[in-house]
């Protein structure tokens, strides 16, 4: 029997639908080479738009995070998809690649008509300059959230991923101080090793030392996620909220709703 959470014990769950090509996709320990069409106990087949409607009619859900994996590849980011789910009325968290101004402003034109907000990720940019630049671009720091990335527990940017040698690489705290400069209330912080790798919640080491990121109003995690036993670690850390992939899809946790 799947494990259903609690809201008033566990830690909110926030539902992750990985789009490639189309489809909704199963994550393995951010390999996005490996990653297949998803199997999920919530609805059949793969289509993203009928999965988010599930999790919202069927499941409850009222928040949803979205990573477009062809976008943070660097292909055309999938407006269409991504357009029919944030249309739904369900508040959507949108990863989908931006790292530079003119990417912001695009997908602000491709999403003019919806609520959702955009995830800009470390891995997407390419310095810190370009991120306040980003910043700067949003009307309002609701629509906006930063995600820090990691891998096998180091900090990675785009510069980091493309083995760019910057002349100083900025540190977590510093995006994080200019992320509060903008009056940004969330932050994400992932290690992509830790995607579904079933190997339970882990902040990434270090991180909830700082100051800076104990000022967030709102601080996400994901990755890893086996069980309710996880939700309550993460929440007896601080995890105001949790990114939970393949467990949902299998099963082995649900919300009361769904059992």
């Amino acid at each position: 029997m799947p494990q259903s959470f609690d809201e008033g014990l566990a830690c909110p769950v926030i539902p992750v639908i990985d789009l490639l090509d189309g489809r909704a996709v199963r994550a393995v320990r951010g390999r996005r080479s490996e990653y297949q069409p998803l199997e999920s106990v919530l609805v059949k087949g793969s289509d993203p738009v009928d999965l988010a409607k599930s999790l919202h009619e069927r499941c409850g859900f009222e928040e949803i995070y979205v990573a477009d994996l062809d976008a943070l590849q660097e292909a055309e980011p999938q407006f269409d998809v991504l357009r029919r789910i944030a249309e739904l009325p369900i508040r959507s968290l949108l990863d989908l690649g931006v790292g530079r101004p003119e990417q912001v402003e695009r997908a602000r034109r491709e999403l003019a008509r919806t609520d959702a907000c955009f995830v800009i990720a470390t891995e997407a940019s390419p310095d810190i300059e370009t991120f306040r630049d980003c910043l700067a671009a949003f009307d309002s720091p609701q629509g906006v959230a930063l995600c820090l990335d990691y891998l096998r527990g180091r900090f990675r940017t785009k510069g980091t991923y493309e083995g760019r040698r910057l002349k100083r690489e900025a540190s977590p705290d510093e995006w994080m101080s200019a992320a509060h400069a903008a009056e940004i209330g969330a932050v994400i912080a992932l290690d992509l090793d830790q995607v579904g790798s079933d190997r339970g919640f882990a902040w990434p080491q270090g991180l909830e030392e700082s100051p800076n990121f104990r000022g967030f109003r709102r601080k996400i995690s994901g990755g890893g996620i086996r069980s309710r036993e996880d939700l309550l670690a993460a929440r007896a850390a601080g995890c105001d909220a949790i990114l939970v992939g393949s467990a949902l899809h299998d099963g082995r946790i649900a919300p009361s709703s769904a059992t």
